[in-house]
């Protein structure tokens, strides 16, 4: 046995508890947030988290908190706040975090054991994509106050975010980082 198969067993377990509980119970939470900002990853989140944390309190932009990718929205025991929920074409996410080195990773946060086993197998991805609209729905389906936006909705719908967020529209917009092109084109796109 290699040193990088030494190694990769006990961080595969890890990930797969992580998995297990993700997908058992929901995450609770003592922090309270002005607005949580939610996705399956891949979208684009940190950029819009960064933006937004300059006028209000948000989760953790990096997910020190845990809080970012959640397979179902948080328990809360301090407030409910607002949740941004970005989501955005999933093969185009998939091929993201699969480029990225993330699948494992963020397949034990949204909850899929069994993505975590079979890695980015096609069989795998086949389940990632069916976790990924498994949490889209719960985020939908929240009884709390959400806005989903999708990723190439985000320059169009500024207005919107700010004002859901309690912030001035042509404050937030002022200084938003530009559309570029992403690294994880569409399947047929230039």
């Amino acid at each position: 046995m290699t040193m990088q198969d030494q190694t990769a067993a006990p961080t595969r377990m890890r990930l797969l508890a992580k998995a297990l509980r993700r997908a058992l119970w929901p995450q609770i939470t003592p922090r309270r947030f002005d607005v949580l900002v939610c996705s399956p990853g891949g979208v684009g989140t940190t950029f819009v988290m960064k933006h937004l944390h300059q006028f209000v309190k948000t989760n953790a932009a990096h997910d020190q908190d845990g809080l970012k990718h959640p397979a179902r929205p948080p328990l809360f025991l301090r407030g409910r706040p607002r949740i941004l929920f970005i989501h955005g074409d999933p093969d185009v996410a998939l091929r993201s975090i699969i480029r990225r080195g993330f699948f494992p990773y963020q397949a034990a946060k949204l909850g899929l054991p069994a993505c975590v086993v079979l890695g980015d197998t096609p069989l795998g991805q086949r389940f990632y994509l069916r976790g990924q609209a498994r949490q889209l729905a719960r985020f939908k389906r929240y009884r709390g106050d959400v806005l989903c936006v999708a990723f190439d909705e985000i320059w169009d719908r500024l207005d919107d975010i700010a004002r859901f967020a309690g912030v001035d529209p042509a404050t937030f917009a002022r200084d938003f980082p530009p559309r570029r092109a992403r690294a994880s084109q569409p399947e047929g796109a230039a």
